[in-house]
């Protein structure tokens, strides 16, 4: 059988019906599942927005890493006047410190803002997911005792943000359960969580018992009221335990909206987590 454009899309809007494709057949009575299949074939585009035309300057280095047990690239944009804010950036999993500057293009929008802050964004490995691990790296005690030091020193004491996207996301919120004095507010972009140690990804955790240890579900009171943000699309896979987080957040500013697990659905949040940004950090 023949799948048409046509038939893919009525798939996808009917949500009651199974197609041929490659041999296989895909059932659709699940709408997001659907529309995530129609999405990763090219039928359904993700929400965009255009990236500020500003030219930023980027500044790319290494540090030796005692934490992860060799050099790690970082990437910092300035502003022209002295910063007033840190806002640093948490990949995903498989990505860089790259992902923060190229796709995402943080700096060109925190410059066509007008925000005087530094953006900086570190390279914490494919499937760190910003903790210590079983083989004894730790990629958040690289950031808080081996990069945030080098950066204060320049920087100064000024407030600090934390981004982060899937993997990115946990470790945000992860980072402010774990240092809750030093950080000021937390934007969790679709932040990878599951309910248990077997509906997660392979490699997000040692075993069960990593998993429990460092399970963000039952860590919900050392969030406490902190600035935070919890933002995830409508066809997003994650979407469920993201709500069920924010829901036990109420204070936490979120949004829901329509979207996919993809960098062209989290740029188009960028505005609104920028002015959070704003106001939480009170610059």
């Amino acid at each position: 059988m023949k799948v048409t454009r046509r038939a893919l899309l009525a798939a996808g809007a009917g949500g009651l019906v199974s197609v041929a494709a490659g041999g296989g057949a895909v059932v659709l009575g699940d709408v997001p599942r659907a529309r995530r299949w129609l999405h990763g074939r090219g039928y359904l585009d993700a929400p965009g927005v255009t990236t500020p035309d500003v030219d930023v300057a980027l500044q790319v280095s290494t540090l030796r890493s005692r934490h992860l047990g060799r050099d790690v690239t970082w990437g910092m944009a300035l502003p022209a006047e002295p910063s007033k804010a840190l806002l640093l950036c948490l990949h995903g999993r498989g990505a860089s410190h790259d992902f923060a500057f190229d796709p995402m293009n943080v700096h060109r929008f925190v410059a066509a803002a007008a925000l005087p802050w530094a953006v900086v964004a570190v390279d914490g490995g494919p499937v760190s997911f910003w903790r210590r691990r079983a083989d004894g790296t730790d990629a958040q005690a690289m950031i808080f005792e081996e990069l945030l030091p080098m950066l204060r020193a320049t920087l100064g004491d000024v407030p600090l943000g934390l981004l982060g996207w899937s993997m990115g996301g946990y470790g945000a919120l992860l980072a402010a359960t774990d240092r809750p004095d030093r950080v000021d507010a937390v934007v969790a972009t679709a932040p990878a969580l599951w309910r248990s140690f077997s509906e997660a990804r392979p490699g997000a955790f040692d075993d069960a018992a990593d998993f429990e240890a460092h399970d963000l579900l039952r860590r919900i009171d050392r969030l406490g009221a902190r600035p935070l943000r919890i933002d995830c699309g409508a066809d997003d896979p994650l979407l469920y335990v993201c709500r069920s987080l924010a829901d036990r957040l109420p204070h936490a500013e979120r949004d829901f909206g329509p979207g996919f697990h993809d960098a062209d659905t989290w740029r188009t949040r960028l505005g609104d987590q920028l002015d959070f940004f704003r106001r939480a950090l009170a610059t």
